[in-house]
């Protein structure tokens, strides 16, 4: 890990990388101040490039902020348009996250996604740092002035900033068509279908000919009912509106855009500076205190002018916080709540998401915790939507049945290659829900409770769903995991964990041995960062290629894997012969942890066809190795590849039981890509 980022003194700390926190950020950094920035996302302004919320006035002002003229919006606007990604006031969002990527990189500011705050250290009436959570663990970030950048002002709430909620959360869900019949020039407004639960549906135009964005609006504020409402909302406007009948639906927002917005209620000198905290700046819509102004606000152009204050407001402060004050802070180290469950399943990808099904099914509470927001993982969130050989079977073909029940609903099932990423989200969420699991979104963890094994404890082996025969004493007992997520820290106490997080992350923290890497340099598969797009005969398609190598358990250099990725897409205009659909949210990591096992799967095993006892699956591939150095890859590769020529000979086995159970940890399964394999066994395609 990169530590000097957590080991240096920033002027300013922006905390949420939304328009409003890349807007303080660049203002700040034009300055030649010494600007961080964290998102908990792979990706900034999330405004844009999550939600899809794409209108943009770079003119808006507003009362509270003296009619002000945001410099950054013009930038933006005047950027976006060279690139070929504005017209008509409308956005397009792949070229925004290029663009805020590019702008954040060439003004100097440090950036860390997949990283979110967790606590807020204060001494006095001095923030002194803020504690984030990712899967590297927790970090300390250090600095003279804290700009509170969340959606839910997390930072100023951990302070005692007080708070009234709207009583109505609504949010905005997006639908995006493509293949439309006839130009969409301007909005289209359908009005409500309350028997559906949608409201405000807007047929919205793109700045791309053959495309159209739906808008609707669902309550309650969630991302879960907002993409279960997408069902309802494509008929109805296929219905209504004839360019859509025959459309291709080929993606949509994240996650929704919040209508409603909940706003700080204490008595302040200026609207963005924090009641209690001196040092502790506002930056989001919540800030507002005025019903009226704080909904002008909440659109993208308002949220950069608003950013853009809030940088002016934290350039202005002359305030130098030491180093080692977080030794001493206090605040809002709180005991966070504890969740008990019978189950716990960390990773929402396709494992983790038909594991929990599986545990679900069996009567027991399973709680999901995912990082995104969405389940699928790769085949979703990662643009791959077609499998590459593999065996069919169990839960997985009832998956793909009901996948192919509702691919009509967005369109033409031929104009798709492979299966429909989106149906396939809402199949996996659906079958979550109907077997009863809880699923939390946006939850990453960040470390884990265990208990030492110094005498095998009764209690232990009769409540443990899962469980060896043989314990000894040098095991552990995983009882809870510690996570991260929008409203902080929690704790998830279960009887039995699967860790379905693609890396093995809990069973890294719970101390099992592993592997990474090849033995002779350590070097994992590469990594790749796939986009949609579509093809020459206008089907939903992606991209994919090696984008280079990334270690998978650094925080630090996943960032840099992503931004390094983004890059390869950029260009200095974009034509509609080459445009984009969207980036996806999630990397194309092949290959991080090996959890050591009970029984280590090798290519032998796979090239032989070795069967076992204790069979609980099948591989089935060729040696999809992308290596382009063998002379760096093991002896039985290089003799299976270039002495025998056998790279694409197909080969497979059995996978034991035993694959999944984690040296030294019980009450934990790994079921993803970490399970015990050699780096040889290890294909991925």
């Amino acid at each position: 890990m990169r530590w000097e980022v957590f080991e240096r003194h920033y002027d300013i700390a922006v905390i949420g990388g939304g328009l409003c926190g890349v807007s303080a950020a660049l203002k700040s950094a034009w300055e030649g101040k010494r600007v961080i920035l964290i998102e908990r996302r792979s990706a900034l302004g999330w405004e844009v490039t999550w939600a899809l919320e794409l209108t943009f006035e770079p003119t808006a002002t507003f009362a509270c902020l003296g009619n002000m003229h945001s410099s950054v919006a013009e930038v933006i606007a005047n950027r976006m348009g060279a690139l070929g990604g504005y017209h008509k006031n409308r956005l397009d969002a792949v070229i925004a996250e290029l663009l805020l990527d590019k702008l954040v990189e060439d003004a100097g500011i440090e950036l860390l996604l997949y990283s979110t705050p967790t606590r807020l250290l204060w001494d006095d009436d001095l923030a002194v740092g803020v504690v984030i959570g990712n899967k590297s663990g927790e970090q300390v970030i250090h600095a003279n002035v804290f700009i509170d950048a969340t959606e839910n002002a997390f930072l100023w709430r951990q302070a005692g900033a007080q708070f009234t909620q709207p009583q109505a959360k609504r949010g905005k869900q997006v639908v995006v068509f493509n293949g439309i019949a006839e130009a969409i020039n301007s909005p289209i407004t359908l009005g409500d279908a309350p028997d559906a639960g949608i409201f405000d549906v807007t047929v919205q135009p793109s700045i791309w000919d053959g495309e159209a964005f739906v808008e609707f609006t669902v309550e309650p504020f969630s991302a879960l009912i907002s993409r279960e409402r997408i069902l309802d909302a494509i008929p109805l406007v296929r219905e209504r509106v004839h360019a859509l009948s025959n459309a291709l639906v080929t993606h949509s927002g994240h996650e929704p855009y919040p209508i409603d917005v909940f706003k700080c209620t204490n008595e302040r000198s200026d609207e963005l500076m924090h009641p209690h905290l001196k040092n502790l700046i506002g930056a989001g819509v919540w800030a507002i205190a005025d019903d009226d102004e704080r909904t002008v606000a909440n659109t993208i152009g308002s949220r950069v002018a608003l950013g853009e204050r809030a940088g002016e407001l934290a350039m202005s402060m002359h305030l130098e916080v030491p180093h080692d004050a977080t030794q001493r802070a206090e605040g809002s180290i709180l005991t966070p709540p504890h969740y008990e469950t019978d189950v716990v399943v960390v990773g929402g990808g396709t494992a983790g998401a038909i594991a929990a099904i599986a545990a679900g099914r069996q009567g027991v509470k399973v709680a999901l915790l995912e990082a995104n927001a969405f389940l699928g993982g790769i085949g979703t969130g990662g643009a791959i939507h077609m499998y590459y050989h593999g065996v069919p079977g169990g839960i997985q073909d009832e998956v793909d049945a009901r996948m192919r029940d509702i691919t009509p609903l967005f369109g033409d099932a031929e104009k798709v290659l492979g299966f429909h990423p989106e149906a396939k989200k809402i199949v996996l969420q659906r079958m979550a829900l109907e077997a009863n699991v809880d699923i939390k979104l946006c939850t990453t963890v960040t470390g884990v409770q265990v208990e030492e094994a110094t005498a095998i404890h009764a209690d232990a082996r009769d409540k443990s769903i899962m469980r060896r025969d043989d314990v000894s004493e040098s095991h552990r007992y995983l009882r809870g995991v510690i996570t991260a997520g929008v409203e902080g820290i929690t704790v998830y106490r279960a009887h039995a964990f699967i860790d379905s997080t693609g890396d093995g992350d809990v069973a890294a923290m719970a101390g099992a041995p592993f592997i990474m890497g090849r033995d002779k340099d350590g070097i994992l598969h590469a990594y790749s960062q796939p986009a949609g797009k579509l093809d020459e005969k206008g089907r939903l398609a992606f991209l994919n290629f090696d984008a280079g190598y990334v270690d998978p358990t650094d925080v630090t250099d996943i960032t840099r894997a992503r931004r390094w990725g983004i890059r390869h897409y950029w260009r200095e205009r974009f034509t509609s012969e080459h445009r984009l659909l969207y980036i996806a949210p999630l990397l194309g990591i092949r290959q991080g942890r090996h959890i050591l096992g009970d029984y280590q799967l090798t290519l032998m095993d796979e090239i032989i066809g070795r069967k076992f006892e204790d069979a609980i699956g099948y591989t089935w591939a060729h040696y999809d190795n992308h290596a382009l150095d063998y002379e760096n890859e093991s002896d039985e590769a290089v003799f299976w590849v270039w002495l025998l020529g056998q790279w694409k000979r197909m080969i497979g086995c059995q996978v034991p039981y035993r694959c999944m159970l984690p040296q030294n940890v019980e009450g934990l399964l790994v079921a993803c890509r970490a399970i015990s394999l050699t780096h040889d066994a290890d294909r991925k395609s």
